[in-house]
């Protein structure tokens, strides 16, 4: 599990605070090539599949959280910017793998911290 999620579900079981997963995705630039045929029924399965594998074992280790699943199609900056007018706290991760990496947030945290409503946690997913 990630140090996210662990950190999410943690302030949840200590505060009793819902946990709301959100997952923003958009469509891999490809599809949009002429002459690609994507199945669009798919793509979205395969997201709904992820955020529901990673919420089935949060739910396993933290019985006690409550953890709602919201999935966006829209970009992940966006789609956690508009979560963050009713939330308490956002937390993202950061995918930084060596001091120089861990030292830049990625675009998705960086965003995040210059829109959001509310506080923002930046954690390492490692």
């Amino acid at each position: 599990m990630r140090a996210g999620t662990r950190l999410r579900l943690q302030a949840g079981q200590t505060t009793g605070s819902t946990i709301r997963a959100i997952h923003g995705w958009q469509l891999p630039v490809h599809v949009y090539s002429p002459g690609f045929v994507c199945d669009m029924d798919d793509i979205k399965n395969r997201q709904l599949k992820v955020v529901a594998e990673t919420i089935a074992t949060c739910r396993e280790e933290h019985p006690d959280v409550i953890v709602v699943q919201d999935i966006r199609q829209q970009h992940p900056v966006e789609a956690l910017t508009e979560a963050s007018k009713g939330a308490d706290l956002v937390v993202v991760g950061s995918h930084g793998t060596n001091a120089l990496e861990r030292a830049l947030l990625g675009s998705v945290s960086r965003g995040v911290l210059h829109h959001a409503h509310c506080p923002v946690a930046v954690v390492p997913t490692g």
